[in-house]
This record gives structure tokens, sequence and C-alpha cells, in this order.
């Protein structure tokens, strides 16, 4: 049987130091930000750890107790973390006493756990000296122990997570390298085995380096797949950043897009009004001029109509909302939907752009799509603006029968209470056929 001397630093107490040196860093990239990105992070806390580890036990053990050199290195690993993580320096200096007591539960569950089922002494995970066999099942249990803290943080994140589809797919991933307990297990039966019916097998036989090379693969593998698994999420989060910034982009665009048709519809209509204002106050002049001043009226009206009909795109001083409206007036003309929508502004629009777009474009997006199916054909809004909320009231009309939903429709419904949500607010509907009505209220507040 193969013995591990714990005594020298290369190989085995390399191995068990870079454990609890990846632990640190699972939990500290958990519960705090990476001020450069999260291969950085790794690299910094893991070399440095790696190397001072070295150093430490190599010159000062012999000179120094194991609680000194443990103190010295945990001042180490929380000066860099200073440096490559985000936050306050008592988060940072949490984070790595949760690392700690995550190594020392799972040092503590792997002993009780032999001891129930094997009769070990309950000091032999800190031996200096056990077969090859304890030592990778004992390292590798404490590591993959580490991931049921990591979870737990992650489930008390959920309220101040940006994204709860991120956080909640991270929590499912996170899960998979808790089955590598099963490979820890599967390690210690083969050391009973071996310990049962070879204890006399000598230590570089071949069947020997068979059974011991199997259990280091298994063990490298689980560690290095559940390693990854971090990186993994970091950059599944990443695609999922750029992917939300692309549709920003997209979506700006277009409304830049609209607007720059708006501008050019209302400028359309000034130079026609322009071009015939002459003529009509000429004209208007000369009927008052023979007496007949109810004819210069009705044609004075009728410039007036004109006039407000070329600026009826723009309802309030939000350009969020008057592109909105605009792009949802000519989708309601081309189905024949009347849509009317009123801005009652106390104080300007605070919340994020982007926010303010999609809540709308939902809203209206839903009221059409059911006043389509209608008899009668109406949608309405009123959006209320103050200093403290804003408050969106919709009504449109429904068809008695059930509608069916378009590919995509259904989210609409999700995005806006993701919204209301993230505002702060509350999203309420309330169906008296052939009425629906949405009302929307949040804070006025800037967020991103």
């Amino acid at each position: 049987m193969t013995i591990v001397d714990m005594t020298h630093f290369f190989p085995w107490a390399f191995l068990l130091h870079l454990s609890r040196m990846l632990i640190v860093f699972n939990i500290v990239h958990t519960m705090l930000k990476d001020k450069y990105n999260s291969l950085i992070t790794f690299l910094c806390i893991v070399g440095v750890g790696m190397t001072a580890s070295g150093l430490m036990l190599e010159f000062l053990l012999p000179r120094i107790s194991e609680v000194f050199i443990l103190v010295f290195l945990l001042l180490i690993l929380l000066g860099v973390i200073c440096l490559v993580c985000r936050g306050s320096i008592l988060r940072k200096l949490l984070a790595l006493l949760i690392a700690q007591l995550a190594q020392m539960a799972g040092t503590m569950v792997y002993s009780t756990v032999t001891h129930l089922l094997f009769s070990n002494s309950i000091q032999s995970t800190t031996a200096l000296e056990m077969t090859l066999f304890d030592f990778l099942a004992d390292t590798l249990f404490i590591y993959v122990f580490s991931f049921v803290f990591v979870i737990i943080i992650r489930l008390l994140q959920r309220k101040k997570a940006a994204s709860k589809a991120e956080n909640k797919r991270a929590i499912i991933l996170l899960m998979f390298p808790l089955t590598h307990i099963f490979s820890v297990c599967v390690i210690m039966l083969a050391n009973r085995i071996v310990t049962a019916r070879i204890q006399d097998l000598p230590q570089y036989t071949s069947e020997a380096t068979v059974l011991n090379t199997f259990a280091f693969m298994a063990f490298a593998v689980c560690m290095l797949v559940d390693l990854l698994i971090i990186f993994l999420i970091d950059y599944m989060n990443r695609m999922q950043e750029k992917d939300q910034e692309n549709q920003r982009a997209i979506l700006m665009a277009n409304m830049n897009y609209e607007q720059m048709q708006m501008v050019r519809e209302e400028q359309t209509a000034f130079r026609k009004i322009r071009h015939d204002m002459m003529n009509l106050l000429t004209t208007a002049a000369g009927f008052i001029e023979i007496g007949k001043p109810e004819k210069a009226g009705e044609i004075l009206n009728h410039a007036s109509d004109t006039v407000f009909e070329g600026g009826g795109t723009t309802i309030c001083s939000n350009e969020t909302i008057n592109t909105t409206v605009f792009i949802k007036q000519k989708y309601a003309e081309e189905h024949d939907v009347s849509l009317n929508v009123t801005v009652e502004e106390e104080a300007p629009a605070k919340i994020n752009d982007y926010d303010l777009c999609r809540l709308l474009h939902n809203l209206m997006d839903n009221a059409l799509h059911a006043a389509t199916a209608g008899d009668d054909k109406t949608a309405s809004f009123v959006i209320r603006i103050d200093e403290d909320s804003i408050v969106i009231k919709g009504q449109n009309t429904v068809s008695e029968s059930p509608v069916k939903q378009q590919d995509g429709h259904g989210y609409g419904t999700s995005i806006i209470r993701e919204i209301v949500k993230k505002y702060g607010g509350k999203y309420t509907v309330e169906q008296t056929k052939p009425s629906y009505q949405t009302t929307v209220e949040i804070r006025n507040i800037p967020l991103h």
C-alpha cells in the first residue's frame, strides 16, 4: 500500500493545500465581486496562497506553531483579496473566515462519517501519514463539501442578485460537484477492499500501481471538473450580460430610428403648414373685410387642426414615452385599434430609459394584442408621473372567446413583473369583460 507522507510539502502536502486554496477562491469568488476578472482572482489567491504555504511549512514550521502559521497565512490571503476583489474590509474578512469554516466543517463531517462507517479514528484525517486512498478521499471530500457553503451563500443572495435567472442557473450547476461525493465513496470502498484483502501487497507492484493510478485519476478529474464549473458559470453570466447589452443597444437603436421618423414627419407637416399659412391668413383676412367673419373662423379652425395634427406625436417631455407611443400608434392604426394615451407630468421620469421603454412596450403590446380580437377595438393608457412615483393605468377591450397566444407573447407579463419588482412597485390586473384593466405603480428613482 502507498503511504502518503505529509511531513514534506511536495507532493502530497502541496495537493492538500491546493484544495484549501481552491476552497478559499470558491467562497471569496461567490461572496465578492472581482476587480478585474475571475482568472486573475484565481491566480492571485491560489498562487500567492500556495507560495506562502510552501515557504512557511518548509522554513517556519519547525520554529513556529501551526496556529501562528495559519494566522500569518490568513493575513496574507486577506491582503491579496483586498487587491483583487471589491467590497468592504469586513465582508472580505467574513469571506475568508467562512472559507476556513467550510474547510473545518468538511474535515469534521468526513472524520465523523468514516468513524461511523469504518471505525476510523477521528484524528485520522489530520495524521501526518495515511494511505493514498484515504488522503485522496479526504482531500476531495473537503473540497466538494465547500460547495454546500457556496450554494447556501447563493441562496441567501437571491434577493440581491441582479438576475434571478442567472443565480438560479448557477445554483443548479453548483449542485453537480456534490455528486462527486460518490467518487469519494468509490475511493474509500477501494481502500477498504485493498486493506482487507491485500494488506501485504508491495508498494511498487504493477497491481498496486494500477490501483493508485485509478484513484489519483478519479481525484484529479473531479477536482478539475469542479473548478471548471466555477469558470463556466462566470462565462455563461458574461454571455448573458453581453446578450442583454446587445438587446439594449438594438432597442435603443430602434428608438432612435423611430425618433428620427417622428422628427421627419413633424418637419414635413410643419413645412406644409408654413407653405399654406400665408394663403390661409390672406384668405381669412379677405373674408373679414367683406363681412363674412364666420368663413374666416372656419378657415382658421381648419388651420388650427392641421397644426395640432402635425405636432400630435409629442405628448410629454419624455422622448422615450413619445417614441413608444408613436410606434404603438402606427401599430394600432394598422390593426384598426383606437389607442389613446394621456400623460400627466408633475416631475420628470427618473427611471432608466431602457426599463421605461420595455415596460411601456410590453404593457401596450399586451393591450393592443387583446384589443385586436375584441369587437370594440379600443385601448387607452393614463401615465401619471410625480416626484416619487410613476403610475400607468391601462384599459382595453377583450374578446368574449379565448385568444390564441402569439409566439413569444407570453413573455410580456413576466418582463413587466420583473421591472416592477426591480423598482419596488406592484402590478395588478382586473378583468370585467369586455374590459381588461392593468395598473403599474413603481418608484420614480434612477436605477441601473
